[in-house]
């Protein structure tokens, strides 16, 4: 599966469960790729990737900061793992 197809997959399966799976724009280099916004102020980060694909140095970078001032970026590199993180979503 291509990044495109996981993205559209993501894409089709947030709509069904009602949430916002918002694309970032790349304005600041490494960017995760989406945010993922449900009701009462909950989100998730998160980067798709496929099964291969590796970060880059600035999406590195940024994932560390963000993890030292209590963020996560979740990596997705399949529909499971984003069905199990909307899952976990529903439940905070």
């Amino acid at each position: 599966m291509t990044e495109r197809q996981l993205e559209a997959s993501c894409g089709r399966e947030a709509k069904r469960r009602r949430l916002l799976f918002l694309k970032l724009f790349p304005y600041i280099a490494g960017l995760p790729d989406r945010v993922l916004l449900a009701p009462n102020g909950r989100f998730l980060l998160m980067e798709l990737k496929t099964s291969t694909g590796h970060l880059r140095p600035a999406q590195v970078f940024l994932h560390v900061l963000w993890t030292r001032w209590g963020f996560t970026v979740h990596i997705v590199r399949d529909r499971a793992a984003f069905d199990e993180l909307c899952d976990t979503l529903a439940q905070i």
